[in-house]
């Protein structure tokens, strides 16, 4: 009898052991997918340079408290300036040139303002969220720049070098909104990230080993356009350079 119940216990602790064992392989099958990690960066935009030849100069335009000679940019067919894009999650530009001296020596007056003339098309157009380098040509302590900040989205911009100190840069910046009265306001943020500041812009994302994903090689450009596999999610909009792919 003892025997019987001896051997009992035994398949019943070997058939308890398999179940278990058998959980434990399912359990490892289903969480096990293949991903693919890339590495990447933002699409940065060539240098922007304002100068004699799009540029604008009114001796008496009408600005902040009263009316003074200021330079502007000249709006092409789409309403921007070249400041501005059509870009929605990221814009960044590598050096941003403004050189108004052209019109510091003459017959006219010299301009003590210039305005970024942000453009009223909130519906399609970004400004740029990081700037590598501004260039200052022909400003000294007079000139103001200007800005309407409740045009733009938002209203700060970072730098990462500058010919012009961030004190000079920060005293001359103004907010000529048309809701509230013309005021000195920081719109230029100094960013101490280093030289490579392209490298302020790189992260990495994990996604699922689908076709899609798969055909994505080092050195592409990618965008949410519809040849993204699964896993991104939304953050992808704007173009974005493949550094690596695991």
């Amino acid at each position: 009898m003892k025997k019987l119940l001896y051997l009992f216990l035994t398949v019943l602790i070997i058939a308890c052991s398999g179940e278990d064992g058998g959980n434990d392989v399912g359990g490892d099958n289903n969480d096990t997918t293949s991903t693919i990690t890339f590495t990447l960066r933002e699409v940065w935009k060539p240098k922007v340079t304002w100068d004699y030849s799009n540029l604008s100069y009114d001796y008496d335009r009408y600005i902040c408290d009263g009316q003074e000679p200021t330079v502007f940019p000249t709006y092409d067919g789409t309403d921007l300036t070249g400041f501005e894009t059509f870009e929605g999650s990221h814009y960044s530009i590598d050096t941003l040139v403004i050189d108004i001296s052209a019109w510091n020596e003459g017959a006219n007056p010299p301009p003590t303002a210039f305005d970024f003339s942000i453009t009223e098309r909130i519906d399609v157009k970004s400004e740029p969220r990081r700037i590598g380098h501004i260039e200052f040509i022909g400003f000294n302590e007079q000139c103001r720049i200007f800005l309407k900040h409740e045009l733009m989205n938002p209203a700060r911009v970072e730098y990462f070098s500058s010919n012009l100190s961030e004190d000079f840069i920060n005293l001359m910046s103004y907010d000529n909104s048309y809701s509230e009265p013309c005021h000195n306001e920081q719109v230029f943020f100094k960013n101490d990230y280093g030289e490579d500041y392209y490298g302020s812009t790189v992260f990495q994302i994990t996604v699922p080993q689908d076709d899609k994903n798969s055909a994505i090689e080092v050195g592409d450009v990618i965008s949410n356009n519809g040849n993204l596999g699964a896993g991104w999610g939304s953050q992808i909009n704007g173009g974005y350079l493949i550094l690596d792919k695991q």
